[in-house]
Parts: C-alpha cells; structure tokens; sequence
C-alpha cells in the first residue's frame, strides 16, 4: 500500500511512527493502550493522540470495567500519561468515514470529539474536515461519555445537525 502512495507515505515501526507523527491515531484493540503508553511515552510526550479505540466486555476484563466506571476517556488519558490526548473517530464507523470522504452519502457524516485541550481539539477538528466529516465537539474527555460504545448515538453515522440534536448540544 505504501509503495502505491508513492513519497507519500512510508513503512516504519511503531516507535518510528510515533517518533515521526505530529498526530497519532490509535485504532486498535483498547487493552494494547496500556503497552503503548508505556513503551512509547518518551515519543508521544506532547503529542496529539486520537484516541478511536474502543473496549470491550468480552476482551478487556478488568480494564473494560475501569472504563465504564470512570469513562473511555478518563481511562485512556491515565494510559497515554504525557499526550494530548482526543476522543475521536470511535463512534463512526470507518465505512462511513470513507463514504463521506469521497462523496458517495448524502449529508457530511458528523463525528463526535472530546478532550481537555482546546489546542488539540482544533488540530483534530481540521483532520475530521480534511476528511470531508464534520466535528462535533462535546467538550472535556469527560463528555466523551455520550458517544461510548453502547450509547445512542454509538455508529449513529449521522449529519452533524441530527448529532447536535441528539446530543441537546447547540447548532453549530
């Protein structure tokens, strides 16, 4: 795939993407936040990290609990110790994303965004309309509640004016 995208992408380990990326989004199984906040902090220190990990009840055990007790994002922020951590892109399905990126659904898919630095919030806000989607910014990481998996609005893949009405958030 890289070598399709020419000089515009490049092959590299975890630790090289890391130390290379001004943005990083984790997707991936939510137990394995714990391994890369801990063996990549030195490289994510100060870095925006979009987190669209998601866990689950049948493969998360103990740290899933953690995260239904005291949120995705509070939980995430205590693993990615030193980042500029985002909630994002994990209440859309990637489908959708890639539907609203190339024109093909009617309506701009919106997609939910939460963190405590508003700095990071607008860098991430810019990719979510890079990708031809609209943000939608619920607030602090604590409010990153209202789009967990298992909530209403979870892979709603909706416009951003039925998002904002779903979620009692004013229009844009």
């Amino acid at each position: 795939m890289a070598k399709a995208l020419g000089p515009l992408a490049s092959v590299g380990t975890s630790r090289e993407a890391a130390a290379f990326g001004e943005v990083i989004l984790t997707a991936l199984p939510y137990s394995a936040l714990a391994s890369i906040g801990r063996d990549l902090q030195a490289e994510l220190r100060g870095k925006i990290v979009i987190d669209a990990s998601n866990p689950t009840r049948w493969s998360d055990g103990d740290l899933y609990r953690q995260a239904m007790r005291d949120g995705v994002g509070a939980t995430s922020a205590r693993l990615l110790v030193g980042t500029r951590l985002v909630r994002g892109f994990s209440a859309v399905n990637a489908t959708a994303i890639a539907a609203s990126s190339e024109g093909r659904r009617v309506g701009t898919l919106a997609v939910p965004i939460a963190s405590d630095d508003k700095a990071a919030l607008a860098v991430v806000s810019q990719l979510v309309r890079d990708a031809r989607c609209a943000p939608v910014i619920t607030g602090n990481l604590e409010s990153s509640r209202v789009f967990e998996d298992g909530t209403p609005i979870d892979e709603a893949d909706t416009d951003e004016a039925t998002l904002r009405r779903i979620l009692k958030l004013p229009p844009a």
